[in-house]
């Protein structure tokens, strides 16, 4: 377990610093796919993206057992991203160098780039150890979705809305949160999706997806109320909240698919990115969605990059 920051100047390197830290750390490391406990990830890249992509097996070069897109959509598999932002209806190349702050733990990977300054995009994988859980648990996510956003309504790349869960697909935007998405009925926008967790249930009332074991966020709708009120009018603080996961049941019901250990939601109107709070013996490293901007603070605005205040926090361990 340990935390890192060092420069980096392209994806490949970007890839080279996660498989080494995770192989130091007891992870396998079998044609570019790496494993450990039941989890299985793999990192590609090109000119415009690293792309990451999981599942609970592999097979001759390739992940087995993940998200799966349905017969006539782009590609066969969903991913998550980082890379290009589109701004004002124009496609924005990632910046190197950038920085890289890596979060190693047991079960969770978290890789945290910043560039620009002050944009920070990520890549977290890793399982949860829900009890009861019919499925593996395996969980990835990212700050892009499998799919390009477009350049509708404000050609920006963000709306992250914290009342109804962002805008996956709405206008092509992306909310890049962790398990962010509310809506479940709509049958398009998968490719939008940035996170995935296998779930098990197979009753899954996603019966449009061509995996409906895995789910696609719905963990963020049950704290929307407690994000709003802060930071609170008592001393201007905000709470560290879980970050879960959900799996919806049929007759509009959900399941606890995961909470992770070791990372929070966090308003971050009082804080700066990077900042850390120390909580007893723990320190947390706060920062932003993708970019802090305190005068849209729920990162809805259509012609804005920036994230608001929604931000979330890691837990630094030396």
């Amino acid at each position: 377990m340990a935390y890192s920051l060092q420069q980096v100047g392209s994806f490949e390197e970007i890839r080279l610093a996660i498989w080494n830290r995770l192989v130091d750390e007891g992870w396998s490391l079998s044609d570019d796919i790496i494993s450990k406990d039941g989890v299985f990830a793999q990192l590609t890249f090109d000119a415009n993206y690293l792309s990451l992509h999981c599942g609970t097996g592999a097979s001759s070069g390739a992940i087995t057992d993940g998200p799966t897109m349905l017969t006539g959509y782009p590609g066969t598999r969903y991913q998550t991203r980082v890379g290009r932002v589109m701004r004002n209806a124009s496609w924005s190349p990632f910046a190197f160098p950038a920085r890289l702050l890596l979060f190693t733990f047991p079960s969770e990977v978290y890789a945290v780039i910043n560039t620009n300054v002050d944009e920070y995009q990520y890549l977290a994988f890793g399982k949860s150890g829900v009890p009861g859980l019919p499925g593996s648990g395996v969980w990835f996510a990212g700050t892009f979705g499998h799919a390009n956003v477009g350049s509708g309504n404000g050609g920006n790349s963000f709306n992250m809305n914290v009342q109804v869960g962002g805008a996956y697909y709405q206008n092509n935007k992306s909310a890049c949160g962790l398990f962010w998405n509310n809506d479940a009925t709509n049958a398009f926008p998968y490719n939008g999706y940035n996170s995935w967790f296998h779930h098990g249930f197979t009753d899954s009332s996603i019966t449009s997806a061509a995996s409906p074991e895995w789910a696609y966020a719905l963990g963020q709708a049950h704290l929307a109320p407690l994000y709003a009120l802060m930071p609170n009018n008592w001393n201007s603080e905000s709470a560290l909240l879980p970050i879960r996961a959900y799996a919806q049941r049929p007759s509009s019901t959900i399941s606890l698919a995961g909470e992770l250990a070791n990372a929070r939601l966090i308003r971050i109107d009082n804080l700066v990115p990077e900042q850390v709070i120390t909580l007893g013996t723990d320190e947390w490293l706060v920062l932003p969605w993708f970019k802090k901007d305190t005068t849209n603070r729920d990162g809805s605005t259509l012609t804005a990059n920036a994230t608001g205040t929604l931000g979330w926090a890691i837990r630094r361990e030396a």
